[in-house]
Order: structure tokens, then C-alpha cells, then sequence
């Protein structure tokens, strides 16, 4: 019986070992998304352009570099700071302002969707390996009263709403990276012309492991101590 015991607990502490593995893998990345960052311009190269009056580099959004972005991999976000549209407007927080629901003026542009979010907000992309305008954009997200999300999974190529990472009530919201994204990229919310645009923001951006391998191991672990328990219990 001593010996069932012992192999049980050196099974559950490889478990807990490679549970504490997967979570010391979690990377948090933390860098500046300018109030010039056009979402519509990601993943084009220089010359392009976009909203009018945007131009690659210039006014091109902030990749996040470091982080992976394997299928599945849940995303947290921190973000503080101010941007503006207008230098002449008081800037907003990352959540933007929620009485000015705006979508992008071209609509979809450069094989990324159209969006609708509060103006100034803080908003992300993934993209692939490939350049965006080399096939047709995604559907529309609509952020007018659905920015509560506790989980949202965009498609590659679908511009969405991040704001300050964080709902109404306080609770950290998760993105969920699609199939296939190699890229991420953030920018702030406008209807055209960044290049006028003021301030920025500063993002934390947290990967956590897959939550059905935490899941799998913790049933794995469960499904060792039923077994021991019911060859003890046939002994007794």
C-alpha cells in the first residue's frame, strides 16, 4: 500500500511540475501603441496607404514582438495613457469615448474589416504570415454595447476592441489568439487621418497558457487519485 502511495504522489508531482512549467512560460510584453497608429496600414509595407491620408511607416501601428501566439493561447491586456484625435480635444483613456461609437471611414481597407468602437479606444489585429490586402477582409465586429466580453476570439484579419483590458466591473477580459496568427499589431481607434492624432498609450501584454492543458492535467491528476483509491479499497 506504501508503495501504491508513493508512485501515486511522484505522478502528481510530475503533474504539478509540468503545470508550474506551462505557467512560468507566460510572457508579459509591455511597449508604447502611439495615438498615430493606423490598424488599416499592419502588415503593409512602406508606401502603402490607407484612411484617406495615412502612409507606411508614419503612421503604421505598433507590433507586439515576444509573445506566442500559438492557437489557443488566451491574451490579457493592461493599458493606461492618453490618446486624442484631435490635439485640440481632451485626450481619452484606453476605453475611448463612449459617447462617440465610430466605425473606420473607408470601411474595410488593405484586407482588414471595418470596425465599430468608441473613438480614441485602444483596438488590435492579428494577422499571418502573409500580407493582409492579399485576400478579401472579415466581417464587421460591433463594439457599440458588447465591450463587457469576458472572452472574445477574432478571426485573423478583424480588427477588435481591447480598451483598458478590463470590464466595467473590474474583471479581466481574455483574447483568444485564431489558427494561423503569427502577427499582432495595436492602434488606436479613428475614423481617418492619424497623422493628427496625440499621446499614446502604454499596453502590457500577458500570454497564459492554454486553459485546456491546465484543464487535462488537473483531470489527469484526479483520475490517478480515483484509481489508487479504489485499488485501496478492493485491498481492505
Amino acid at each position: 500500500m506504501r508503495v501504491m502511495i508513493r508512485g501515486f504522489m511522484r505522478i502528481v508531482i510530475s503533474l504539478l511540475a509540468v503545470a508550474f512549467v506551462l505557467i512560468s512560460q507566460a510572457k508579459a510584453v509591455t511597449l508604447a501603441v502611439p495615438g498615430t497608429g493606423d490598424l488599416w496600414l499592419a502588415g503593409m509595407p512602406d508606401g502603402s496607404t490607407a484612411s484617406y491620408s495615412d502612409i507606411a511607416p508614419a503612421q503604421s501601428p505598433a507590433q507586439v514582438l515576444g509573445l506566442d501566439l500559438s492557437p489557443g493561447i488566451v491574451l490579457i491586456f493592461s493599458a493606461s495613457g492618453l490618446t486624442t484625435y484631435d490635439p485640440e480635444i481632451y485626450p481619452a483613456p484606453p476605453d475611448g469615448l463612449s459617447y462617440f461609437i465610430v466605425n473606420h471611414s473607408t470601411g474595410a481597407e488593405n484586407g482588414i474589416s471595418d470596425v465599430i468602437a468608441p473613438m480614441d479606444s485602444l483596438v488590435g489585429l492579428f494577422l499571418d504570415s502573409e500580407q493582409p490586402d492579399s485576400s478579401s477582409a472579415p466581417q464587421t465586429l460591433d463594439f457599440t454595447s458588447n465591450r463587457d466580453y469576458l472572452s472574445l476570439a477574432p478571426a485573423l484579419k478583424q480588427v477588435f476592441f481591447i480598451g483598458d483590458g478590463l470590464t466595467s466591473t473590474g474583471t479581466q477580459q481574455q483574447i483568444v489568439v485564431p489558427a494561423g496568427a503569427s502577427r499582432l499589431f495595436l492602434g488606436t481607434m479613428d475614423t481617418n487621418g492619424w497623422y493628427n492624432n496625440a499621446g499614446s498609450f502604454s499596453v502590457t501584454v500577458n500570454s497564459i497558457p492554454e486553459p485546456y492543458t491546465i484543464a487535462l492535467l488537473g483531470i489527469g491528476a484526479i483520475s490517478q487519485l480515483t484509481y489508487v483509491w479504489r485499488r485501496r479499497k478492493r485491498l481492505v
